[in-house]
């Protein structure tokens, strides 16, 4: 899983333009640090104040940068999701398909609406670091836009998520093979970065129960529930390398600023 993380700063390196290490920093700090906080929102949070830090920006430049990383990682894992769930139709008796199916289709038409809305009434929005947000998610999701480098880095995120999934089932020695995995861990990771869950915890049990158990009897349900749970483990492990990206900063005056913006 650690692999996602210099994943996760190509995609964000796209939004707020820095150091590739710097960024790096950004990201992994935040994450080793949100382990102490109860919500994995706090993630997010720390960004922000870490991004105003490092490039010396607005409060609301900074906010609505992390607000654009999150929501074009959302739509692009949603989009790759829904193609996976309309491939999985012809390899799994899901009886959920068709409804998740429509459900994902109908985000992500509310998302491109509401895109398509802003872009046009644009100048209706007061606050210009909100609409400069707007333009700028809308630059991306747009198919003539970077559209296509975001869909490569979430189908790298899912790959690595999908990996670790299986290595921790092959680990527990609980027989599922790869392909199914991956057709439904957009699904799960989806859930799984959930904000308002401690690293996806409760979230990701319950979509993990429901996807491979309940509904397609891939596994049962103390399995699902035991590889989702070790899982957890693995992410949080990924996340304590954020200890070195806080004692090796290229810049400790930089990490100074960082942890007066956040204290």
């Amino acid at each position: 899983m650690s692999l996602n993380y210099p994943l996760n700063t190509l995609r964000f390196n796209l939004i707020v333009k820095n150091n590739f290490l710097n960024n790096l920093s950004i990201i992994w700090a935040s994450s080793f640090l949100s382990l102490f906080l109860p919500f994995s929102i706090f993630s997010d949070i720390l960004r922000v104040f870490f991004v105003k830090a490092h490039k010396n920006t607005s409060f609301n430049f900074a906010l609505f940068s992390v607000f654009a990383d999150r929501f074009l990682a959302l739509f692009c894992t949603l989009i790759i999701g829904l193609i996976f769930l309309i491939l999985s139709k012809f390899f799994f008796n899901f009886y959920f398909t068709n409804f998740i199916i429509y459900f994902f289709s109908a985000i992500i038409s509310f998302l491109y609406i509401l895109l398509f809305f802003f872009s046009k009434n644009i100048a209706f929005i007061q606050n210009n670091n909100l609409r400069q947000s707007f333009i700028l998610i809308n630059k991306y999701a747009h198919p003539s836009g970077n559209l296509i480098l975001f869909l490569i880095i979430a189908f790298l995120n899912i790959l690595t998520f999908t990996f670790t999934l299986w290595m921790v089932s092959k680990s527990i020695s609980v027989d599922i093979d790869f392909v199914s995995l991956l057709f439904f861990s957009p699904l799960v990771l989806i859930a799984s970065n959930l904000p308002i869950f401690y690293q996806g915890y409760g979230a990701r049990e319950a979509s993990f129960i429901f996807l491979f158990s309940e509904s397609t009897n891939l596994i049962s349900s103390a399995n699902a529930l035991t590889i989702s749970i070790v899982f957890g483990f693995t992410l949080i492990s990924s996340a304590l390398f954020g200890i070195f990206f806080i004692l090796l900063l290229p810049s400790k005056i930089q990490f100074k600023k960082m942890l007066r913006s956040v204290f």
